[in-house]
């Protein structure tokens, strides 16, 4: 799962951080940050392969001393600056304290042409496809390296899922020196129609997760449909092509996996679509065996199990269980793997447990077994067909990606 959605899984919203003088305030945090450097190391299997042991004690011991100068949101960002390091995208933080972090009511995405505003709030709407030029007084581009300081990850594709949310998260920004006044919170963005506008977003901050939060109109698009769910199956392009969106590995108690498979291959064998495409794009993973029943139903089907016949949608989204998925569909069986690299790593860290920081309460999740699942080094899965979303599309109210599969389907009759 994402940091963004770990971090307002349960959230509330509340004031905006400071720093307080108040002693326990301070011997609190400090307390959390000598837990944190004496229980990382003894938990996490390895997590000195990137980063030295003595620089994590330096740093650590650095940003204890740090406290009585620093706000919650600049102390949160010392740990995940520290956690960024380790080089592990399952190892970070959040939760607790870090509930109380602002986000600017918008949401915006990395799309091959630049940064875009693609989820707004109601009274913000007309800057639906805007493009983002600045946050504050900083580039999009610099703000965005700034941003990336913070994300455990193994590769760039990871980078780029998490710094959607992080972007937005004004209280981080100030903290890593992206907003520089206190007073400053801006984003300067070109509109569709060609105009830049420097827009003051100071009265509006709360998580992006607030039912106020407006999306960009996608309904036509097959994977909002079930966006919501673990799973689910639909006919498109005139009942030609069979597409199935698998957003979570794991089983739905009201639609078990094992009886949704077993329909899944009753309507390929009924309606005999010319294409099946399986979407793993929004899976940030859970339990690769969830996905068993699809790779044994492919297998049990060679007339199905050939070249240009199963599509494998990825992304920078699809992690941990969901990118073991990937592998298994490109090794065990002839699905093409479509669209941007993962976000997960093929051979990383997983198996995750979390322990608590007393005062802040936030959590901290470290990996506990070493998975390598390929015989190279890569730190990412890469598609054999490569496809990068422009924001045109996107706006439009289409999926590029889908559209481009549909049109090689029908051209192949």
């Amino acid at each position: 799962m994402s940091l963004l959605g770990l971090l307002f899984a349960s959230s509330t919203l509340l004031g905006p951080s400071s720093v307080y003088v108040q002693p326990d305030r301070i011997q609190g945090w400090q307390n959390d940050i000598r837990y944190f450097r004496e229980e990382l190391p003894k938990k996490h299997m390895n997590p000195f392969t990137i980063l030295r042991k003595e620089s994590f004690l330096k740093q650590t011991q650095e940003l204890e001393r740090s406290v009585p100068t620093l706000t919650d949101a600049q102390i949160y960002a010392g740990i995940l600056k520290i956690l960024a390091q380790i080089g592990d995208g399952h190892t970070t933080a959040y939760g607790g304290l870090a509930q109380q972090l602002r986000f600017w009511p918008v949401g915006v995405r990395k799309f091959s042409d630049g940064w875009f505003v693609g989820a707004h709030d109601k009274h913000l709407t007309p800057m639906v496809g805007a493009k983002v030029l600045k946050i504050g007084d900083t580039d999009i581009d610099d703000a965005v390296k700034k941003a990336t300081t913070l994300v455990p990850h193994e590769n760039e594709s990871w980078v780029l899922s998490e710094a959607q949310g992080l972007l937005m998260n004004c209280d981080l920004m100030r903290g890593l020196g992206v907003l520089g006044r206190r007073n400053d919170d801006s984003m300067t963005v070109r509109m569709r129609s060609g105009e830049v506008v420097r827009v003051d977003m100071s009265n509006a901050k709360f998580p992006p997760v607030s039912a106020d939060i407006i999306r960009q109109d996608r309904s036509k698009v097959p994977s909002i449909e079930f966006s919501r769910k673990s799973y689910g199956y639909k006919l498109i392009e005139g009942d030609s092509v069979l597409y199935l969106a698998y957003n979570r590995c794991q089983s739905d108690p009201e639609d078990p996996s094992l009886k949704f498979f077993e329909r899944f291959w009753a309507e390929v064998d009924a309606k005999k679509p010319r294409a099946i495409i399986v979407d793993l794009r929004a899976n940030g993973g859970g339990n690769s065996n969830i996905f068993y029943p699809f790779l044994s139903g492919l297998r049990a089907r060679p007339e199905y199990n050939r070249y240009g016949k199963v599509y494998c949608l990825i992304g920078r989204g699809t992690f941990s269980s969901a990118m073991m998925n990937a592998i298994q569909l490109r090794q065990q069986t002839k699905a093409l793997l479509v669209g941007e690299p993962t976000g997960g790593s093929p051979n990383s860290f997983g198996e995750v447990l979390t322990f608590e920081l007393p005062y802040s309460k936030i959590a901290v999740s470290y990996c506990t077994k070493r998975f390598d699942l390929t015989d190279g080094k890569e730190q990412t899965v890469k598609p054999d067909v490569a496809l990068s979303e422009p924001s045109s599309a996107y706006f439009q109210g289409a999926d590029y990606m889908i559209d481009i599969l549909l049109s090689s389907v029908k051209r192949k009759g």
